[in-house]
């Protein structure tokens, strides 16, 4: 299932389906968190969500090419690999997605600045939290700590209520924040951690309840440490950002 939308729309992502998918490696946890958001402004958005998984491999097979060939994002996300695990590689950056549940990329062109809005990405599920894995181009010139003020600023944007906690870190050109964001009394709780990598700002966010914090902060930090590794290496053929 490829959706395209011309409206802004909110992408409700239920852990329970997406902890269905045989795409998975990690094993679910013994209570599966409930139903979080990454909110998109698809105005200006081209997204596109993988269809349901079956029992035949050959039509899963079908199903992540479908995804990486939806309308908007085939121009920049090539397949790469489907076995033991799905990857979908953004071109012009080189990020790796490790089994993707959502692609996404923005309509307009490229901003000459950067721009925290201009997203591109993927969406999985790491030991039952969403993962969210973005880049930006154009971060030439930037500090890791604007960077940072700029991000928080467009998570408050996409998520009215949501405030940064205490303790931001930052260690040479990576740092990392959290920002919680309470919702009918029970907190949800974000971990957002960015790095550089090749002119990109790389922006790692996991979601999850106040109480997966633990956990969500050690993924978030590992993922992050995982795709900076990754996007260096001459052969993810990702592209330079102006």
């Amino acid at each position: 299932m490829n959706r395209t939308f011309s409206v802004a729309a909110t992408l409700g992502l239920a852990a329970g389906f997406m902890l269905a998918s045989p795409l998975m490696a990690q094993p679910a946890p013994p209570a599966a968190p409930k139903p979080l958001s990454m909110i998109l402004t698809a105005s200006n958005s081209y997204v596109s969500l993988a269809g349901k998984v079956t029992e035949d491999p050959a039509e899963n097979r079908r199903r992540i090419d479908q995804l990486a060939e939806a309308e908007g994002v085939r121009s920049v996300f090539r397949v790469t690999g489907y076995d033991p695990q799905v990857s979908i590689v953004h071109s012009p950056s080189g990020l790796v997605c490790t089994n993707p549940r959502v692609l996404f990329i923005p309509k307009a062109p490229t901003p000459a600045v950067f721009d925290s809005s201009a997203q591109s990405g993927c969406i999985s599920i790491v030991q039952g939290h969403q993962l969210d894995q973005i880049v930006l181009p154009n971060a030439h010139g930037l500090t890791i700590g604007t960077v940072m003020d700029l991000l928080v600023g467009q998570a408050r944007k996409e998520q009215t209520g949501m405030e940064e906690l205490a303790g931001r870190r930052i260690s040479g050109s990576n740092g990392s924040t959290r920002m919680i964001l309470g919702t009918n009394g029970e907190p949800r709780y974000l971990h957002l951690a960015v790095g550089f990598a090749r002119g990109w700002v790389v922006e790692v966010k996991t979601r999850c309840t106040y109480e997966g914090a633990a956990q969500c902060d050690q993924i978030a930090d590992q993922s992050l440490a995982d795709t900076l590794a990754m996007m260096a290496k001459p052969e993810s053929q990702g592209g330079l950002a102006r």
